[in-house]
């Protein structure tokens, strides 16, 4: 635990240039042995902001890895490859109720005729509240989709 928590301390002052104050908490309650970091997020001398951002945290787990493998702990493997989530991404509710819907708006020539095509489609669509819902009739899909959640720039 001690070793884990020298690599957790020496990670963040690393991170951090030791500008931010911190704490590192090792827990060993759980079957892995794992450290929890509590970061004052204001610079001690200069009163600015640390920004927490994908770089940070891509720079975080670089140098976590390399004191884990200088002091010889375990290096946590990534979930998932780029791979593993493409095809996920291609077989989730989002991606196909996205396709049906873009479908049915360049394919239909008014609301009606666009209601009409979404049954055909086994799609469900609901307009009386706030915001349209989405529900594909021809799977095992639980919950609705909301349409602000079907947003064109997100890729899913």
């Amino acid at each position: 635990p001690e070793q884990i928590n020298r690599i957790g301390y020496e990670t963040v002052k690393e991170l951090t240039g030791g500008r931010f104050r911190f704490i590192v908490a090792t827990h060993v309650d759980k079957d892995h042995i794992h450290n929890h970091i509590i970061l004052n997020s204001i610079d001690q001398n200069s009163d600015k902001k640390f920004m927490w951002d994908y770089k940070a945290e891509h720079n975080l787990r670089m140098v976590s890895d390399r004191l884990s493998k200088i002091a010889g702990a375990k290096i946590i493997e990534n979930r998932y490859s780029h791979r593993q989530y493409e095809v996920y991404r291609k077989t989730n509710y989002k991606y196909e109720i996205k396709q049906r819907v873009y479908f049915l708006i360049e394919n239909s020539k008014n609301f009606e005729d666009l209601k009409k095509k979404a049954r055909a489609l086994n799609l469900k669509i609901d307009f009386r509240h706030k915001h349209a819902t989405f529900f594909m009739t021809d799977s095992t899909m639980k919950q609705v989709v909301r349409d602000n959640k079907l947003n064109r720039k997100q890729p899913y």
